[in-house]
Formats: C-alpha cells, sequence, structure tokens
C-alpha cells in the first residue's frame, strides 16, 4: 500500500473520531496494514468499549468496597464488632453486643413465618381444609389462611376451606414445621357421592 494511502487512512480516522492517539494507533495496529477505514473504525470501537466495560466494572468495584466500608463503619459505630491488629493485618471480632444481636436475629428468622405463595395444581376432586389453630398461635393461623387463600380456595367458614387445587407438599412441610399439624386436617374428595346439590 502506498504511504499516500496509509496517511489518509490515518487522518481519516483521526479525523472522524473522539478517541485518543493510542485508540487510533492501536485500532490502526490491529486492524492491519492493509485494513479500510471502516475496519480500523470497527477496531477503535472495539477498544473504546472494551474501555469503557473495564471502567464501569471499575466503578461498580468501588461502589461495592464504599458499601463494604460503610457497613464496617456502621457496625463499629454501633458497638457490633471490634477491630484490632495483628502485626501489619488489620482484624474485625464480634462483641459481646455483636453476638447478642446475631442469637436475637438468628432467634427472629427461625420463627419467621414463610412466604404464604405456594405453586397450585388442579385436583382431580375437592380438597377440604379444617383447623383450629388456639389463639396463642393466631400469628400462624392467620398466616395459614392467607396461604389457603393464595392457592385459591374459599373460606367456608372461619377454619374451614375448600377448592379444587392439592395442597402442595412445600406447604404441608411449613405447617409441619411450624407445629401446626396437630390442629389441621386436610381432605381430598375425589369421588361424587349419591347426594346431589
Amino acid at each position: 500500500m502506498p504511504r499516500g494511502e496509509i496517511t489518509k487512512k490515518l487522518l481519516e480516522a483521526i479525523a472522524n473520531t473522539a478517541g485518543g492517539a493510542s485508540d487510533v494507533m492501536g485500532a490502526f495496529l490491529s486492524a492491519g496494514y492493509g485494513a479500510s477505514y471502516s475496519q480500523i473504525e470497527y477496531e477503535r470501537q472495539k477498544r473504546f468499549r472494551a474501555r469503557e466495560n473495564a471502567a464501569l466494572q471499575r466503578g461498580e468495584e468501588m461502589r461495592r468496597r464504599q458499601r463494604y466500608y460503610l457497613m464496617i463503619s456502621y457496625l463499629k459505630r454501633d458497638g457490633l464488632i471490634r477491630e484490632y491488629n495483628k502485626g501489619n493485618r488489620k482484624f474485625f471480632a464480634s462483641t459481646r453486643k455483636g453476638n447478642q444481636w446475631l442469637a436475637l436475629f438468628h432467634k427472629r428468622t427461625k420463627d419467621r413465618l414463610p412466604e404464604p405463595s405456594y405453586k397450585t395444581h388442579p385436583s382431580g376432586g375437592v380438597t377440604i381444609v379444617i383447623f383450629d389453630v388456639p389463639e396463642r398461635e393466631r400469628k400462624k393461623r392467620a398466616w395459614l389462611r392467607l396461604a389457603l387463600k393464595h392457592l385459591g380456595l374459599k373460606m367456608i367458614q372461619q377454619s374451614v376451606w375448600m377448592g379444587r387445587v392439592s395442597v402442595p407438599k412445600e406447604l404441608l412441610d411449613d405447617i409441619d414445621r411450624l407445629h401446626l399439624g396437630e390442629y389441621v386436617e386436610i381432605f381430598q374428595v375425589t369421588k361424587s357421592g349419591t347426594l346431589k346439590l
């Protein structure tokens, strides 16, 4: 390729781009000696996008670090952790207050009621759920009603629900985990009787 053609391509690349000298040179070298302007521009755009992505990743990494340092600052300020040095390294340890907070958090999450939404499956018959949950467990009783409502069962009475869906295993597992099994009866009616309503 004549020298004038190379000069022209370089001048076009410089004139038509907002990139720096290193972008133009790198694109020109990557595209190859006989590359057209569009090939050089493609290479320059590719380099520009790669640099932009790297900047975005650096920015995201910086935001993550800032969130981390902010959380550490809050934990130290609230007396939940303490900082100490060992040699030339920095360490953190949980304080007594931090251990108490953690134990309380674990207790709350252990006692937390599960989400009342379960996948529904149509039933070949009618499902009837009858329960008599004691007043001391009223939060669990309210949760059970909400779960039955989400399944699509209809309330016949406060403690009697009916519908044409199967009760999913996940709900049965949660009923057992919440120690409600002794208060709940579930019936599946698959055949119709002689009585016509």
